[in-house]
């Protein structure tokens, strides 16, 4: 057998190569060429695959290490009786985070108090579901919209997170007029009865908060750039976060500097959520094939901040939630290696740079693996940091 697979998918030459020939090649380079003689083909989002890759090749199976499935046609594939998995929710948690490192920065930066704020989500997966356990964690009022999820489940209330009440689904409408923050979680589709291609554009930046903070880490085109950039001119929305971008690598430069935070598709990039991923294409191409085998995980590296002592008597509570989240993940230096963008000259020179963040990105692990010794905190911050996903000493 023979693996064609994207060499930012992590572990993945080591894993596959156990079973027969493992060939990583950059993912934007794939060819049809590359997979002439090739059993399956493993990607990560970068890659369009449809006919024009895989017409005359021997490919037999596709997997994404991604929740992402745009960049798929899958109509061909299942035509063309090509197996297909993608990695739902392997790094649902890891945008998560990065949403909360967003937010506890905004808080600081832009200068205002989390708690009682109201936070609409829109998109309710995998993704949108891990932002609301956090979202609430951190005191804030939720507001879920999601029709499909509503219409599917015959009723117009979402699920219920443990040990809280149930949340409502609301119209799209509702969450603009409401909402102090809202942040997206959508798949990109372009038909059907929902479709999230330019969902949001000038009418719906119209419609928000003068004060709202409006966060993006789904796909570029789920909104309307040019209005986005418009409303943030006009001041019609205080700021915009966006990890995600039209016409990715080839970013307009104009909206970067118009964020107050921007970072290059790197939500997900939790080096968790990419193993995950990686995990999770190889027992489903196992399965395809009929193969019993399994991933021996003891090459993984342990994760740098196994314990944490944490004083808190002395601290604003904000301030030590925001002193830890962000000595486990660095957020202001995704921030700032991505202004960099900025001084490229022109759109191929910001797209070389978009992808040589993407690909040297620097390793991040998730707050689960962190166990915080607690000094002089309260049941209600200690009660946060167990929503945030962190584990504390003695409980």
């Amino acid at each position: 057998m023979r693996f064609v697979i994207d060499e930012n998918m992590p572990f993945a030459r080591d894993v596959f190569s156990t079973i027969g020939d493992a060939v990583a090649l950059p993912g934007r380079k794939i060819s049809n060429a590359d997979l002439k003689t090739a059993t399956a083909l493993l990607v990560r989002s970068i890659t369009r695959v449809d006919e024009s890759l895989l017409k005359g090749t021997a490919v037999q199976f596709v997997g994404t290490a991604t929740i992402g499935e745009d960049h798929i046609d899958k109509e061909y594939l299942r035509q063309a009786g090509i197996g297909f998995a993608s990695a739902q929710g392997c790094n649902a948690n890891s945008v998560s985070e990065w949403w909360t490192a967003a937010v506890l920065c905004a808080a600081e930066d832009i200068g205002f108090d989390i708690s009682g704020l109201t936070v609409g989500i829109i998109g309710v997966g995998n993704v949108g579901h891990r932002v609301w356990s956090k979202a609430r964690a951190l005191g804030m009022r939720v507001l879920l919209n999601d029709p499909p999820r509503a219409d599917s489940e015959g009723r117009h209330s979402g699920d219920p997170l443990p040990g809280s009440e149930t949340a409502e689904f609301v119209s799209l409408k509702t969450v603009l007029a409401e909402s102090d923050i809202i942040t997206v979680h959508v798949p990109l589709t372009e038909d059907g009865p929902y479709p999230t291609q330019r969902l949001l554009g000038a009418s719906e930046f119209k419609a928000m908060k003068p004060s709202v903070i409006y966060i993006n880490a789904s796909r570029g085109d789920t909104h309307d750039e040019a209005a986005l950039q418009a409303a943030l001119d006009s001041k019609l929305i205080r700021a915009a976060i966006l990890d995600v971008w039209e016409n990715e690598p080839g970013i307009s430069n104009e909206t970067v500097r118009r964020t107050l935070y921007g970072t290059p598709h790197i939500a997900g990039y939790s080096l968790d959520g990419k193993i995950n991923g990686t995990a999770m294409v190889f027992d489903a191409c196992m399965r395809h094939f009929g193969i019993k085998a399994a991933w021996d995980r003891s090459n993984v590296p342990p994760p740098p901040f196994p314990n944490i002592d944490v004083q808190c008597k002395t601290y604003d509570p904000l301030a030590v939630l925001r002193r830890v989240v962000l000595r486990l993940y660095p957020f202001r230096e995704d921030v700032e290696r991505f202004r960099g963008v900025l001084s490229q000259p022109d759109t191929s020179a910001a797209g070389k740079l978009f992808d040589h963040l993407r690909k040297t990105y620097p390793e991040r692990r998730e707050w689960h693996h962190t166990t915080l010794s607690l000094s002089g905190a309260d049941k209600k911050l200690e009660s946060i940091f167990r929503g945030l996903g962190f584990k504390i000493a003695g409980r």
